[in-house]
């Protein structure tokens, strides 16, 4: 009896040697089958088809592949990258804990604190890719292909993106400073966050704060004899200023059928590789500092965060990126 070899494409299994001695002349199931991955602050993670894989760098330059990326847990400090650049990238470093008084021009690098990735914000590298059973092919042991299977271009999306904070009360609003920025190598980049910041009501990245509490706007670190003294300093990049999009915004769901769109549309996150390419995706994770918090008991928003109602929230970001059934087509 010769065997279809047609059979054994739409199905994929760490099992499939055995599968395939114990199937001739019956069903063959129960095959390798996985086409969501997550990704998240807390933890990246994979769902059940085709075989997406989530991948992540070891440290030596070695990709590890499988189902699960989750990350170590970690203190996110009120940070801001200022206005994001022309192409939609963030600029290069973080800056927190503005000191009263004190800020030199129209930057941050005089009164402000350089943040560094995990001390305050997260920013992680995932690499994707999607295989597909074929009989001909040989593998390859460098990229952690084993033979049987094939690098194939398939359409990734989101089919969840979860972003919210620990308490969820009506006076937990931290989680609407949280931002989640995904930029694709050679691809779409992204800036998230709970609720759409519009372009018509952007959120201002500079402005006058009251940092040593005395009610009134801080003004400059100076002597009398000095020509700032007495003047109200503005803090930050005058002029700059923050537009997102809602996560929800990103999510598409699957059909009935379990199948993601057939032609992509605006929410296609990346489309995977062939060869022995993967696909990156930079994922940064951090609580915008300019963002306006509920402060006190009134609907009254301000940049001053009060932290006996923000302060020791967990955050949790989650993401599911999926090809649906597509992969078996």
């Amino acid at each position: 009896m010769k065997m279809n070899k047609k059979l054994v494409v739409p199905f994929l299994s760490s099992v499939i040697g055995l599968s395939i001695a114990g199937g001739l002349g019956g069903a063959f199931a129960w095959y390798q089958f996985n086409s969501q991955v997550r990704t998240g602050f807390i933890g990246t993670s994979v769902a059940d088809t085709g075989l997406l894989q989530i991948g992540y760098d070891d440290g030596s330059g070695h990709i590890i592949w499988g189902r699960d990326r989750f990350l170590p847990n970690t203190s996110l400090k009120p940070v801001t990258f200022g206005e994001l650049n022309s192409d939609g990238t963030l600029k290069t470093h973080a800056y927190g804990y503005p000191e009263s008084g004190k800020q030199n021009g129209n930057d941050y690098t005089t009164g402000w604190t350089e943040i560094q990735n995990g001390s305050g914000f997260y920013q992680y590298d995932i690499y994707l890719r999607a295989l597909k059973a074929d009989p001909e092919a040989l593998g390859d042991a460098t990229n952690n292909i084993n033979p049987g299977y094939k690098l194939v271009a398939q359409d990734v999306y989101m089919s969840q993106l979860t972003l919210e904070d620990s308490n969820g009360g009506a006076d937990a609003l931290i989680v609407d400073a949280v931002r989640v920025h995904l930029n694709v190598k050679d691809g779409r980049k992204d800036l998230l966050s709970k609720n759409e910041i519009s372009a018509s009501e952007p959120l201002n990245l500079y402005g006058q704060l009251d940092l040593d509490g005395d009610g009134q706007a801080d003004k400059y670190e100076a002597f009398p004899w000095e020509s700032n003294y007495d003047q109200v300093l503005t803090y930050g990049i005058n002029g700059e200023t923050q537009v997102t999009k809602a996560a929800s915004s990103l999510v598409q769901a699957r059909d009935s059928e379990g199948k993601m769109p057939a032609t992509p549309n605006e929410k296609l996150i990346c489309t995977t590789k062939t060869g022995t390419e993967m696909t990156k995706i930079t994922i940064t994770v951090w609580l915008e500092g300019w963002a306006l918090l509920k402060y006190g008991n009134t609907d009254a928003k301000s940049n001053i965060w009060n932290p006996h109602m923000n302060a020791g929230m967990d955050v949790r970001v989650g993401m599911i990126f999926d090809v649906g059934n597509n992969i078996l087509g």
